[in-house]
């Protein structure tokens, strides 16, 4: 009874005990002994959400500048708002779950593409070495709240409702890729240009299809249907300056990367050796949705090749590289089972070594990308300096607050205003040459006529002069100017 059961769902386990333990992995070696968002970036777009979910609506303030149009895609933010409201979790709690969550719906959309262009053991190898992503500063990752990690999900969600639509002709598939399509632009600019080249690149498709015209009358009516819905879309917000909203498309293009990452330091050899065999694999097997991918492959390697020509994109090259990685994870599955299905003829105890070699090069990768690679991650804020953030953001909500560059990162999600004394990242550093060594030096004299420039009300100091600064907050000494 027990052994039919495992022959019939022996996948569905798989794949369930899969999920379940990238889920931990993610949770367990990132989030599970430190509660707080891990990048500035997770504090940014928690920041943003939050004021969603407290003001329940779209703020178009940056939450550093404060005074600056904000030019991001809000898809992200409002549905971290929704989650918030239906779960009932602060947007503290989302960021130390949802990123493992998001690394497991990750592995289940590449188990379905390939499950679809391919075979269901491809899929769970593909699923498998999604284990073995690394998260690093400077390029992101799957242990954090960014959406980049929604862009990978919804581009192999996107693929299958197109491939759908050409193996059964039917516009509603067409649509509803369409319709993801339309959802990556209002999550990811970087994602949204990847999916627009590797959505045109499918419609090859069509010349490998027998019936051809009545594809293309499917993605006709499909396309016509959803240019309707996107008129009335722009009709209801037709507030919106598109020009505005194209430049800010281009300009999220280009790279500002300074030490290229190569797509195997977030992978490993083997998968890019198994990657090369599948695509022979796609070369030499026709089946509806290799020449999607082999479109991806060539677009996403050829983008990379750009960057390292002449240092130009279609995409920042810390973006492209991780799409390049996806793409590499999926070719690699196709791959292995390519080399798998050949030694299927082969005696019981070899036709396993292939996948035995496999995921235990992947486990030692896991080892050394994920488990290892902590390292590279660092804690922005302690418990303590959170629950005096908190207090200062319920008690003087909407000053400035003259910090250090890490913890001012964290600032806007407690509805403070940063003004930091060390230039870096997002947070506004034109004030740095004219009082941040001062800050450093102690010269407070000059410090005291700089804030009152600047009319940064709170500083995160030590002993400061009584007579103009007046302490709010002992442990850590936080004071008000007076």
């Amino acid at each position: 009874m027990i052994k039919k059961f495992f022959v019939r769902h022996h996948i569905e386990i798989f794949l369930i005990l899969i999920i379940t333990s990238i889920f931990l992995l993610n949770f367990g070696l990132y989030h599970y002994d430190y509660r707080f968002p891990l990048h500035a970036d997770d504090w940014i777009h928690i920041s943003v959400a939050n004021d969603v979910t407290t003001g329940r609506t779209i703020n178009e303030l940056d939450p550093y500048f404060n005074e600056n149009i904000m030019f991001y895609p809000r898809g992200f933010h409002v549905m971290l708002a929704e989650i918030s409201k239906m779960s009932g979790l602060d947007m503290v709690d989302i960021a130390r779950f949802f990123p493992a969550v998001f690394q497991s719906i990750l592995a289940l959309s590449i188990f379905l593409l390939l499950k679809k262009i391919v075979h269901p053991y491809a899929g769970l190898f593909g699923a498998f070495a999604v284990i073995t992503l690394r998260t690093h500063p400077t390029i992101l990752g799957p242990a954090l709240l960014v959406p980049l990690n929604f862009g990978l999900i919804l581009v192999p969600v996107m693929l299958y409702f197109f491939i759908r639509g050409y193996e059964t002709k039917k516009p509603v598939w067409f649509f509803l890729g369409m319709s993801i399509w339309f959802v990556i632009f209002s999550f990811h600019f970087s994602s949204f240009i990847i999916t627009t080249f590797i959505g045109v690149i499918s419609l090859t498709e069509i010349a490998f299809l027998k019936e051809r015209m009545k594809a293309m009358k499917a993605i006709l009516i499909s396309g016509v249907a959803f240019a309707v819905l996107m008129a009335l879309f722009m009709i209801r917000f037709y507030k919106t300056d598109i020009i505005k909203t194209i430049t800010g498309l281009v300009q999220s293009s280009g790279s500002i990367i300074i030490s290229p990452f190569s797509p195997l330091f977030l992978v490993n050899y083997l998968i890019a050796g198994f990657a090369l065999i599948g695509l022979i694999y796609l070369l030499t097997r026709y089946k509806v949705g290799h020449v999607t991918i082999l479109g991806w492959t060539i677009f996403i390697f050829f983008d990379l090749y750009l960057f390292f020509q002449s240092g130009g994109t279609f995409i920042s090259y810390e973006r492209s590289v991780f799409y390049a990685t996806e793409v590499l994870i999926i070719l690699g599955a196709i791959g292995l089972y390519y080399v798998a299905d050949f030694f299927r003829t082969y005696p019981k105890g070899l036709k396993y070594i292939p996948i035995i070699i496999f995921c235990s090069v992947l486990l030692l990768s896991f080892y050394v990308n994920v488990y290892e690679g902590r390292t590279y991650i660092y804690h922005l804020i302690s418990e303590e300096q959170f629950q005096t953030y908190k207090w200062l953001g319920e008690n003087y909500g909407g000053s400035k607050f003259l910090t250090n560059h890490l913890h001012s990162l964290s600032l806007p999600y407690f509805h403070l205003k940063p003004v930091q004394v060390s230039p870096m990242h997002a947070v506004p550093t034109g004030a740095f040459s004219e009082f941040g060594q001062d800050y450093y030096t102690r010269d407070v004299d000059y410090l005291y006529e700089k804030m009152k420039k600047y009319d940064a009300t709170l500083i995160y100091a030590v002993g400061l002069d009584p007579e103009r600064f007046e302490k709010v907050y002992d442990n850590p000494p936080i004071y008000r100017i007076k």
